[in-house]
This record gives structure tokens, sequence and C-alpha cells, in this order.
């Protein structure tokens, strides 16, 4: 399952991600990025939001339609 850790509503990078994942069916959960998830987040090498994490393992940071279209692929 993919998983998509965002900054909650205020972030329209993160809004626009999760209500393209909902369009496309592809199945996720949100996790906020709160000082534990922030930290993973960086660790990953990102530093900005949302940070999308597939189930291969592949990730990246921002709103970013044609990876996941490829999610639903």
């Amino acid at each position: 399952m993919v998983e998509v850790l965002t900054k909650g509503p205020s972030c329209v990078q993160c809004t626009a991600t999760t209500r393209k994942l909902k369009a496309l069916g592809v199945d996720f959960f949100e996790t906020d990025l709160d000082e534990t998830n922030l930290q993973r987040a960086k660790d990953l090498g990102h530093t900005s939001a949302p940070v999308v994490i597939a189930p291969n393992g592949e990730h990246w940071s921002g709103f970013d339609p044609g990876r996941l279209e490829q999610l639903a692929a």
C-alpha cells in the first residue's frame, strides 16, 4: 500500500496528491509529518511535502501526476 507523508489540509500539494490517488483508485494511507516522520522524510532525502512511498520502496516528494498514475497501472 502507498504511504503519503503529509502536512495536512493546508498543504496544497499534499491535498492534490491524495485527491489524485483517490481518483485513480490507488489504496493509500496518510501519515502526518510529525517530528518522527519529518526525520524519516529527511533520512530519505526529502525536504518538501508530500512524500510518497510506494510499495516497491520507491519514494519522491511533491505532486507528481505521472508517477501517481504509474502506481495505478
